[in-house]
């Protein structure tokens, strides 16, 4: 899973013991719920610039049923902010899926603007137009 929007070196010294704080302040997950964290690390190597965005923070659960409950709770939930920054999660996707989700990103803004609802299953596009939903396989299709 990829955590988005935390703030370099908000983290602290420890990354896993951090998450485990974050998650169980922030989404309602049953108490007897052990998350079972085997890893949690910033992506990439070097630090960026103070300017640029802050590197996603990437956890791997030890089970599926732990990160499916995370994601789907934080998901449910919606609006989850740290201090002033929004926090965004997702799935922790291939490189080429990154590339084909990023083709709806102009998309993806202009449903927004206008309040159309949408999703993005994988590498798809589900929006929910006045008239019913229609999902879409490219950002090329009419």
């Amino acid at each position: 899973m990829r955590l988005f929007g935390v703030a370099e070196g908000e983290e602290g010294n420890s990354v896993p013991q951090f998450i485990v704080k974050l998650l169980r302040s922030e989404l309602p997950l049953p108490q007897e719920l052990y998350l079972k964290i085997q890893r949690a690390h910033r992506s990439g190597v070097q630090k960026p610039r103070p300017e640029a965005p802050p590197r996603p923070i990437i956890i791997n659960f030890q089970e599926f049923k732990t990160k499916d409950t995370v994601l789907r709770e934080a998901w449910k939930k919606g609006k989850i902010q740290l201090g002033s920054r929004r926090l965004y999660f997702d799935h922790d996707y291939v490189t080429e899926i990154v590339k084909k989700r990023r083709e709806y990103n102009g998309i993806k803004k202009a449903l927004k603007e206008k309040g159309i609802r949408f999703q993005t299953p994988y590498t798809n596009i589900r929006i929910h137009w006045d008239t019913g939903t229609r999902s879409y396989t490219s950002a090329q299709e009419s």
